[in-house]
């Protein structure tokens, strides 16, 4: 039965079996279609007598013992091998034909067809590590990996280790792994250390440029693979850069979140890919030319997560993750996009001192461990005194993007904020950490000249302090972007970015205006020649290339599907 899945259950139980897990590999890459698996796996259980099942996908297994007693033919399925009267120390050793991939999963072989040399690389999340070799195939089973590779002669050989010795007779042979994941091994950072308060653990680094990569890169510890396609082989505008750039520091967070410390059980993905897409425009914005990197988090990454937010195909950050094969199908935009832009509503909610303050506890307290997302979200209340539960229940486990709106005269004439759910989700009233910002224009700019930071809860929330938008001033609600909600512009604040947007100084509150008036568009709110004609007024002073991009499009649509038919051709 090959491709069999494994269920989150049957992780459970394995894991509770067996501890104590490490590997030695030796693979021979021959010509062909497949390479020799020879893997012994050592590991102890804590009921002797029982039985459990190794991963092993191949297309035959050659000889396989346990304890020095050989295991019947029968035993294998296609996808997985059964081992009875394990003893409380045992030694496993299994020789398989395994095959190259050909879709980007298990260890992919491409041949040049330019230049016919061949090459190599493993994609192994979130389930094809026992394509390569024989294990427990999930993430809380941590285990060091000794690794012995076969090649022909003139061929280099990359790991997740350092080489141990020079080639002899073809072999290459790599020093031993701290405790990883099986979906980390590979063949093929100051900013960090010093935010994490924790040295990079993995001795080398190496970024590994593959063809066919099935991905955009893969985080394997000490052996980092990306896609060819980030080798630049002409001009390429700073925005495909920064696109770079973006990647390789998400793949770096993913040293220390996911690689360090790592899920117990696939359930918490979005937070491991969340947290390194938070990580990677934190430290591009701080730590690199890109300093404008949170424009671009808004103009892609939530433009991306609003747009799956408001799909019938939503759901909740936290997914219910049966086995294996459910995992595949969560790396989408709610993962992703919605769940980096919830954890910066996190950051706001706990205050960035003591978010990074618990994450220094979190890497020392489960450094080569595995955790859930009950120990991060600890560590967080510890340093932060914020109580997490309720928020866990009203932004992780809800679907649905709230809406926050100004509202005046409130409070004795004040400004208060009032929020909406979407009438056909359960999504709740959530309470958001964020900025109001008042604008006004000053020496021929729109420059900020009020901001207010506070909690919303509710249905209405007053802002003390604040007064309504006068006219010729911007109000602007989630001022700096810190929640994930959609906003609106009042009326004065809608007559000053038609007249003055392109005025407007800071880009991040550029693109928020933006959103905010495609938003109401797209929501009836503003009419859609009312939107063309901001586009026409503004754009041409528009710098930010993603913002540029996003407008152009969004005026297509606007045209093209919300304007009344009979005006179509005039505001094209």
């Amino acid at each position: 039965m090959p491709n069999q899945p494994l269920t989150r259950d049957e992780a459970r139980a394995r894991a509770r079996l067996l501890s104590g897990v490490s590997y030695a590999v030796a693979l021979t890459l021959e010509d062909g279609d497949t390479f020799t698996s020879d893997t012994t796996a050592e590991f102890d259980c804590a009921r002797p007598g029982a039985s459990t099942f190794v991963d092993l996908e191949a297309h035959a297994v050659v000889s396989a013992e346990l304890n020095g007693r050989p295991i019947p033919a029968e035993a294998f399925n296609g996808s997985r091998l059964q081992v009875e009267g394990l003893a409380e120390h045992n030694r496993l050793r299994v020789v398989a034909r395994c095959a190259y991939g050909r879709t980007g999963s298990g260890l992919h072989r491409f041949v040049d067809p330019v230049d016919g040399e061949t090459y190599l690389h493993s994609q192994l999340e979130p389930f094809d590590a026992h394509r390569i070799l024989t294990c427990f195939d999930q993430p809380d089973l941590r285990a060091p990996l000794s690794l012995r590779v076969w090649a022909p002669e003139g061929w280099a050989v990359i790991a997740n280790s350092a080489p141990d010795g020079q080639p002899a007779g073809g072999w290459h042979a790599f020093a031993p792994t701290p405790p990883i994941s099986t979906y980390l091994y590979a063949v093929c950072a100051d900013f960090f250390e010093a935010l994490f308060d924790h040295p990079y653990a993995f001795g080398k680094y190496d970024q590994v440029f593959v063809p066919e990569c099935s991905v955009g890169a893969m985080e394997n510890p000490g052996c980092i693979t990306f896609t060819e396609r980030y080798i630049f082989r002409a001009r390429v505008t700073e925005a495909a850069r920064e696109a770079r750039a973006s990647t390789i520091l998400h793949e770096m967070a993913h040293m220390w979140f996911g690689d360090l410390v790592t899920m117990r059980w696939w359930d918490d993905l979005w937070l491991n890919e969340s947290f390194a897409t938070y990580m990677a425009t934190l430290s591009l914005a701080r730590a690199t030319r890109f300093t404008n990197a949170w424009v671009t988090f808004a103009n892609e990454e939530k433009t991306w997560a609003l747009a799956q937010d408001q799909l019938p195909s939503t759901h909740p950050i936290v997914a219910d993750m049966t086995d294996t094969d459910a995992v595949r199908t969560h790396f989408d935009g709610i993962t992703y996009a919605k769940g980096a832009s919830v954890l910066r509503q996190l950051v706001a909610w706990v205050g960035e001192e003591a978010f990074t303050a618990g994450l220094r506890t979190y890497f020392r307290r489960h450094r080569f461990g595995n955790a859930e997302l009950g120990d991060f979200l600890v560590v967080l209340e510890e340093a932060s005194g914020r109580e997490l539960d309720s928020w866990t229940r009203e932004w992780l486990q809800t679907a649905g993007v709230n809406t926050l709106r100004p509202v005046p005269g409130a409070a004795g004439g004040g400004v208060a904020i009032a929020q909406e759910a979407p009438s056909h989700l359960p999504t709740p009233l959530r309470r958001h950490r964020l900025a109001v910002g008042r604008y006004a224009v000053s020496d021929g700019a729109l420059h900020r000249v009020e901001r207010t930071e506070l909690d919303v809860a509710g249905a209405l929330t007053p802002v003390e302090g604040v007064s309504p938008a006068a006219a010729g001033e911007l109000l602007l609600v989630n001022d700096d972007d810190l929640t994930f909600a959609k906003i609106r512009l009042d009326p004065p604040s809608q007559d000053t970015a038609l007249r003055h947007l392109s005025r407007l100084d800071a880009p991040l509150a550029r693109s928020l205006c933006w959103t905010a008036a495609w938003d109401m568009t797209r929501d009836a709110e503003l009419g859609s020649s009312r939107w063309v004609a901001l586009v026409t007024e503004h754009v041409a002073a528009e710098d930010d290339i993603g913002t540029l991009q996003r407008l152009v499009g969004q005026a297509e649509l606007a045209t093209d599907l919300y304007a009344d038919p009979r005006r179509r051709e005039g505001l094209r």
